[in-house]
């Protein structure tokens, strides 16, 4: 049976020296080893893109991570028409060959796409030009509080997600 929920976890990959990697997790309907894992990939020289990782298995993940609880949502915003994973040709989701695109395939995913992914946060030494302004360094952290903050504005997730997004830790 397929529950009328499912819940959104924040994953936060530690770095001791660099700033955390931060992705949204949704496991599939039949196993929470396994799902989707919604993030923008790149670094502050070369900006970012928006990524889908699907059938995503996350007790396979090898680096450092913490899970932390944003909120539950109705299955049905965070399963699409196209996903595999769900429909009865799937097989067991875990059994599946994880994938990575671009298309958003249900309603959260249609919001991450709307969140635009951070440019190039840094200029390179060839780019300095006469006087220096201030940039606002954006990365995967920044866009993901932007879109809780997008998600709890569509009434998707709660505001307490706000609060644990805030928390988590940054390295």
């Amino acid at each position: 049976m397929v529950s009328p929920t499912r819940p959104i976890l924040l994953i936060i990959y530690h770095s001791p020296l660099f700033p955390a990697h931060w992705s949204l997790y949704i496991h599939s309907a039949r196993s929470r080893e396994t799902g989707t894992r919604i993030h923008v990939t790149g670094d502050l020289l070369t900006g970012f893109t928006h990524e889908f990782v699907r059938h995503y298995n996350l007790r396979a993940e090898t680096r450092s991570y913490s899970l932390l609880a944003l909120g539950s949502v109705p299955s049905s915003i965070v399963e699409g028409e196209k996903d595999e994973e769900h429909s009865g040709e799937a097989g067991r989701g875990s059994n599946q060959q994880e994938t990575i695109d671009q298309s958003p395939r249900n309603a959260l995913e249609r919001v991450a796409m709307r969140i635009e992914a951070p440019g190039k946060s840094l200029r390179g030494v060839a780019c300095s030009e006469g006087r220096e302004r201030r940039v606002e360094v954006k990365n995967c952290q920044t866009w993901l509080k932007d879109l809780v903050q997008e998600l709890v504005g569509e009434g998707m997730l709660g505001e307490t997600a706000l609060e644990v997004v805030d928390g988590a830790p940054k390295h």
